[in-house]
């Protein structure tokens, strides 16, 4: 009786593996498939905020280098954000069509899917026993709602481009069997990420501290003076290219005037830091207490790894990009915790739970799967058990954050703002359009873009002015 239990209970592990193998990457699939959908439906020719400052000058039809690593966003002072990437991609896209709005947030939002696809196949790769669904699975949080404003922003996609260089470029440093090609990737994917986004800074700073402290394990492991001698070599490039392109970054940052710096030492800092930890875990209410859960979830298989000091060069790349993602958070808590509290308008751009950081936290799930998979992997119970009760946080912690809604509100605001501008180009409006530009003070005023963007024929601008002479 015991034994036809046995099979029986077999079978049905079977049965629900296979079926969840197959079912897992079909709903994400069908999740980032609707996400694309409800994207191009609600998207609107007419740029947002920070996309207007790509008409700088005779920009982005023409590419420059001074325009390339142009810092300033809104106001002609500097930021300390250098976005080449998204530069590059916004003039290509311009060339093609005059940079159409809705097609750049579609071509964002498949990158996005790339980069989702892409850590799947990592997963594979730092713990291949691990079940095919369990990988799928976890990733199904990163296509939540929670981050669409990201999703919705053209120019966001620098979020993107950060966050995919700097997994690749740890991924390729950390490889087995370091060939040269490897470690000449690793580093210019380091350097692509560094010039995408200013998290790149701290991200590339971590990613090459971990290579130093690889390679000199390699180097005390290897028992000929050639493979030692071609290991210090192989740093050696990497400290002067990696290295060097940090220093040059350096030297072109500016301290901002704005706001106030807070130091570890200061509450605030850690009150900022856990929420922002836990925020990549869908968590939007300010609660110290689970950001303290979710950065245990986070640096415990780490630490224990560590400890037993078995480690695979998958393991140290998975380990690495965790604190990449930590070291960038510190970063902006160091940066805004001093902003005050975190409640009402403020908090969407400065606080804690401001969404588009969520972005730089959600690839922390994903992680904390491998890295617990990782820990677990002689253990297959407690392995399974963990995984589950991981899954399950997930589960709870997201239940709020499916409503596409929010994409409907947006596009209201963007057809709002893309009538005001119709009417600054009809001659009736004074270009003043804060539904999709601040009105401040301070910043450079929106008819200045106007005229760039119709200047330089955008898209956008085509589009309108082609609606005006067919209302004549």
């Amino acid at each position: 009786m015991r034994l036809t239990r046995s099979v029986a209970f077999r079978d049905y592990k079977q049965v629900f593996a296979k079926s969840a193998t197959v079912s897992a990457p079909s709903f994400v699939v069908f999740l980032f498939l609707y996400h694309l959908h409800i994207i191009h439906k609600y998207a609107v020719n007419i740029l947002f905020w920070d996309d207007w400052t790509m008409f700088r000058g005779s920009h982005p039809a023409t590419v420059s280098i001074p325009w390339l690593f142009d810092s300033s966003f809104m106001q002609a002072t500097a930021t300390e954000h250098i976005t080449a990437t998204t530069k590059l991609f916004v003039w290509m896209q311009f060339q093609l069509n005059g940079w159409n709005n809705p097609v750049n947030l579609v071509l964002n939002f498949i990158i996005y899917g790339l980069f989702v696809c892409w850590i799947v196949w990592f997963a594979r790769q730092a713990v291949p026993t691990l079940s095919a669904y369990m990988k799928w699975a976890f990733v199904i949080f990163l296509l939540s709602p929670i981050n669409y404003r990201n999703h919705f922003f053209a120019t966001q996609s620098c979020y993107h481009f950060y966050l995919i260089f700097f997994f690749l470029g740890a991924y390729a440093l950390f490889r087995k069997e370091q060939r040269w090609i490897h470690v000449l990737a690793g580093c210019a994917f380091s350097i692509l990420s560094l010039f995408s986004l200013a998290a790149g800074f701290g991200s590339s700073s971590i990613l090459l501290i971990g290579f130093c402290a690889f390679k000199t394990a390699r180097v005390y492991s290897r028992d000929t003076a050639a493979h030692r001698v071609r290991e210090v070599l192989q740093l050696a490039i990497a400290v002067l290219l990696i290295g060097g392109a940090l220093s040059l970054w350096f030297a072109h940052y500016e301290t901002l005037s704005q706001g106030i710096v807070i130091f570890p030492n200061d509450s605030r800092f850690w009150s900022f830091f856990l929420n922002l930890v836990s925020f990549g875990f869908g968590i939007d209410r300010m609660s110290s207490t689970f950001g303290v859960v979710c950065l245990l979830i986070v640096v415990v298989p780490i630490c224990a790894a560590v400890w037993k000091r078995k480690l695979a060069t998958t393991h140290w790349a998975g380990f690495v990009m965790v604190a990449g993602i930590l070291v960038n958070a510190a970063e902006i808590a160091v940066g805004r915790a001093g902003y005050g509290p975190f409640l009402g308008p403020r908090a969407m751009f400065a606080g804690p739970k401001a969404i588009r950081y969520v972005e730089f936290v959600l690839p922390l799930i994903p992680l904390s799967m491998i890295n617990w998979a990782v820990l677990l992997q002689h253990r297959t119970k407690q392995q399974a058990l963990a995984l589950a009760g991981l899954f399950l946080f997930c589960i709870f912690t997201f239940s709020n954050n499916w409503s596409f809604d929010p994409y409907r509100t947006e596009a209201a605001y963007r057809t709002d703002g893309r009538l005001c501008v119709k009417a600054y180009y009809k001659g009736v409006g004074d270009g003043r359009c804060p539904t999709i530009y601040s009105d401040n003070a301070d910043y450079i005023p929106l008819s200045t873009w106007l005229e760039n963007a119709r200047e330089e024929q955008a898209s956008f601008y085509t589009d309108i002015k082609a609606e005006i002479e067919k209302e004549k």
